[in-house]
């Protein structure tokens, strides 16, 4: 699928129930959930989360709305406080990994579905993996252990119900945004220590034009065997003559 969606941004108003202008003390983890309102909107979830500030619904809101066709709204920037994992009671590992007050260190995504069994699109789940993806490469995340169910956090909650009921479908979501992240999480550590290695063997001489090799794309890419064996036949080559001269 495509790793492109239509994406609006539609903040709701600052206010007691939904939006309280808190800023998040950190980002520990990623909360998926269901609207529980069959065949609604982006829209309509969102109007509903602003609707609470009139106080009759209690509190509640997520940062962002994913539809059925992968669209996306966000209504609460990603730094602050959202209320979507609010509870009484969590879990052990929620209280261990999240805090006390989970709100306080997760982002909240809302997947929107057809009908009251709860499954979500395939367009619904492409976005909200690759949102997901995003989000772990931002905040190092781990595909695998950060990113939970509402029940998982609560311990009560059906929520998101096709994730619950088959819970082989919520580990195969995880492991598609894992796919993804993994090799993107290989290459940035490449390219870190690429640019080291450039430095250290550029101050030693070894290592000619390093303005070249500290371009991304050349870092990028694997080491030929030749080259890595000309490096070490170098690193050799230097030892010895210091060694002389010592």
């Amino acid at each position: 699928m495509k790793a492109e969606y239509k994406t609006s941004i539609d903040l709701l108003p600052q206010n007691r129930y939904s939006r309280p202008g808190r800023q998040l003390k950190g980002m520990r983890g990623l909360v998926v959930h269901w609207v529980a309102n069959p065949g609604s909107t982006p829209r309509g979830n969102r109007n509903f989360f602003e609707n609470r500030k009139l106080g009759k619904d209690g509190f509640g809101s997520a940062h962002e709305i994913i539809g059925i066709n992968g669209e996306r709204l966000i209504c609460i920037p990603e730094a602050e406080l959202a209320y979507h994992v609010g509870s009484k009671t969590y879990t052990r590992r929620a209280r261990s990994r999240l805090s006390s007050y989970p709100n306080d260190y997760t982002y909240g995504i809302e997947m929107c579905h057809k009908d009251w069994t709860g499954e979500f699109t395939e367009e619904t789940l492409d976005s909200a993996a690759h949102r997901c993806v995003e989000l772990c490469l931002k905040y190092d995340l781990d595909p695998v252990r950060d990113i939970w169910t509402h029940q998982q956090v609560v311990g009560w909650k059906e929520c998101p119900r096709w994730f619950v009921k088959k819970p082989q479908e919520f580990e195969k979501f995880k492991e598609r945004v894992k796919e993804i992240v993994m090799p993107k999480k290989l290459e940035k550590w490449q390219r870190e220590l690429g640019r080291k290695a450039v430095k250290e063997l550029s101050e030693r001489g070894i290592l000619n034009d390093p303005d070249k090799w500290n371009q991304e794309d050349e870092l990028a890419k694997p080491a030929p065997t030749w080259l890595m064996l000309t490096v070490l036949a170098r690193y050799a080559e230097e030892d010895e003559k210091n060694e002389k001269n010592n």
